[in-house]
């Protein structure tokens, strides 16, 4: 910021000559730059400042060592909402109301002391009209003690756990069965990267995926929130974002694949190291705007205004982490950190302190939510979003109803233990596979490289509290084989993992279907019979009944794909024909 002098020359006499009546300084200079002169060496002199200092209000006071305790500076919205607004007055009417006799709040009695002055902070990417203390008469101005007056917004970091340490409470540890490490991100990141490999995913200019796909995914997951929705939101969406964020994915004639290498370098890490690198992936991502999912309110004219996701969340986890780590109990209210942000720091979305620039509507009442008096609809409604969203969602948090505890994953990430682990290091184990004469092979959950490996060779076939059930079928096994993965090598994989051998009739199958083929199917289906054979024609001569027909078994039979029996229903009615199902 500028020196005392160089601000007093931009002045209008009026101001100056407020500035010299307040502080019993005569004014005999004969022009604006003498008389600024004249006022900067009296002003300056030790004694004379802390004289001014000490006869001003304790309102002013009180606003004078916020100041002082944000560096000498303090963005003019955030500080005139808290100890009042500057009157704007001209010259003119400076001279014939005198404002200085009678301020009406501790900002205009600073300001006509000469304390404060205006400009605008370029430092940051956009500027900010700020309020501040020329620098070399913060020099002389005794320090204040203490944190307790703060302005939130200035520079100043209150009393508390800096957000780097580590908390000391509110600790619990990832979600566990029977002692398994059931991390419902790195699970879930892990059966999307898996299905991207196998299956066809085509992505919309959004990033959300076809109904098809993710409706097939869905079953895969243990937190299904967000799959059935067309447009990429809810914690399905949140983690398509993250792995675009990973850099992992690359469009192929409008199909979505992997990038192979930095894919295994990922799922062959060790937990914490996979959830560092999924962590600051969300921490630094711009394109995953926080502030647009929340529900209940709606953006207008973004073209006109924006928010910076990177910062907000930035802030909202500094909180939560200073907060908690100053509680001794590891579970806390959600509404209580709600309460305390907007205490501690209301703006850290909104440095500037102005909270009508941005357009947000009210999707129920059509209200647009301007002023800081809708600071609970919107910063508010963000914070609560995130701890329910994002950071549960990333295993930062657990929460109950609305209670809310760190988890160990966040003392790992603010204490910065980050486990790394080469390709090369991982050397295969011989019980991570379990594999049942039926073709099922079942997977503990923590294995995810390993998974993934599988997911190449069986089928998906259920989820489970702690391993994932997988199965050999003709289409797995012949989809490995035309990728180059021949029936020895399959058995290879499948025994390296193996807590014991194969089932001799599972050697025996894969390596039959390699050299056959598949020559057998089981599926469900229904049997349409008709009374003679000409009626069952009439039924095939409709559309529906031909594309549901599996196989016709005789003159009178006929197999129907269980999917379609309505359609079938329906087809055969319309040909005049009551159907008994």
């Amino acid at each position: 910021m500028r020196t005392l002098k160089t601000c007093l020359v931009s002045e209008p006499l009026p101001r100056l000559i407020a500035i010299a009546d307040t502080w019993d300084i005569g004014t005999e200079a004969a022009s604006v730059d003498e008389l600024a002169d004249w006022l900067s060496k009296q002003m300056l002199e030790p004694e004379a400042a802390s004289t001014a200092r000490e006869a001003l209000p304790i309102g002013a006071r009180k606003a004078m060592d916020a100041l002082l305790l944000s560096d000498g500076r303090i963005p003019a919205a955030v500080f005139e909402r808290r100890f009042g607004t500057l009157r704007p007055m001209g010259p003119g009417r400076l001279e014939r109301e005198r404002p200085w006799l009678s301020p009406a709040n501790p900002t205009e009695v600073l300001w006509y002391r000469g304390f404060i002055f205006r400009a605008f902070d370029k430092t940051t990417a956009n500027p900010v009209e700020v309020l501040f203390i020329p620098t070399d008469l913060i020099a002389l101005l005794p320090q204040p003690e203490g944190a307790a007056d703060t302005v939130p917004g200035g520079t100043a970091t209150a009393t508390g756990t800096a957000a780097g340490a580590t908390p000391t409470a509110g600790q619990s540890r990832p979600s566990t069965t029977n002692g398994v490490d059931v991390d419902l991100l790195l699970d879930d990141v892990t059966s999307i990267l898996a299905y991207i490999q196998n299956y066809e995913v085509r992505v919309r200019p959004d990033g959300g995926w076809n109904s098809e796909s993710r409706l097939a995914v869905g079953p895969m997951l243990r937190d299904h929130d967000g799959v059935e929705s067309e447009t990429p939101t809810g914690r399905f969406g949140f983690l398509l974002s993250l792995i675009a964020r990973m850099s992992w994915l690359r469009l192929k004639d409008k199909e979505l694949r992997l990038s192979p290498q930095v894919v295994a370098q990922w799922l062959q890490s060790p937990p914490t190291g996979q959830r560092i690198a999924l962590f600051n992936a969300w921490r630094t991502d711009v394109r995953w705007n926080d502030l647009a999912h929340v529900q209940g309110i709606a953006f207008e004219m973004p073209h006109t205004w924006s928010n910076d996701p990177v910062r907000e969340r930035t802030a909202i986890l500094e909180m939560l982490v200073r907060w908690m780590a100053a509680s001794t109990e590891p579970w806390q209210d959600v509404e209580a950190f709600v309460e305390f942000a907007r205490k501690s720091n209301p703006d850290f979305a909104r440095p500037d302190g102005r909270y009508d620039t941005w357009h947000i509507r009210d999707v129920h009442t059509n209200e647009y939510l301007n002023g800081f008096a809708n600071w609970n609809r919107i910063e508010g409604a963000l914070i609560r979003y995130m701890v329910n969203g994002p950071l549960r969602w990333m295993g930062i948090v657990n929460v109950q109803g609305s209670r809310v505890a760190l988890t160990e994953s966040a003392r790992q990430l603010a204490a910065g233990q980050i486990e790394t682990v080469t390709p090369a290091s991982v050397a295969p184990r011989k019980d991570i596979f379990r594999l049942e004469p039926d073709g099922d092979v079942i997977v503990q959950t923590g294995s995810r490289f390993e998974r993934f490996q599988l997911a190449r060779v069986a089928n998906w076939a259920a989820t489970r509290g702690e391993d994932y059930v997988y199965r050999l079928v003709p289409e797995s096994v012949m989809a490995a084989v035309k990728q180059n993965i021949p029936a020895p090598r399959i058995l290879e994989f499948l025994e390296q993992h193996s807590n014991k051998p194969i089932p001799p009739n599972l050697i025996k199958a894969i390596k039959r279907l390699e050299q056959h083929g598949s020559e057998a199917r089981l599926e469900q289906a229904y049997m349409l019979r008709t009374k003679d054979a000409d009626t069952m024609e009439v039924l095939l001569n409709t559309h529906a009944v031909r594309k549901a027909m599996i196989e016709r078994l005789s003159p009178t039979c006929a197999l129907m794909r269980q999917r379609e029996v309505r359609a079938v229903s329906s087809a055969i009615i319309r040909t005049g024909v009551l159907i008994d199902l």
